[in-house]
């Protein structure tokens, strides 16, 4: 089983402002076997409903070295 980084990222937050292009809201950290089932942890978090543009970045953990 292998550990996934989901980082939040609101693209809607601060829209009004000319310069903002992304803003990481949050993280979560979660085990799952592959990617694929780490990314559908995710697939109905009400983070992706609340603002158009929001979303949900899932990356693997690497290994720590021992």
């Amino acid at each position: 089983m292998a550990k996934f980084l989901a980082v939040l990222n609101g693209a809607a937050d601060n829209a009004d402002k000319k310069d903002f292009t992304d803003a990481k809201t949050a993280y979560a950290i979660v085990e799952a076997d592959t990617h694929e089932d780490a990314a559908q942890l995710f697939s109905d978090h009400p983070h992706i409903a609340l603002m158009p543009g929001n979303s949900i970045e899932v990356l693997e953990c690497p290994p720590i070295p021992s």
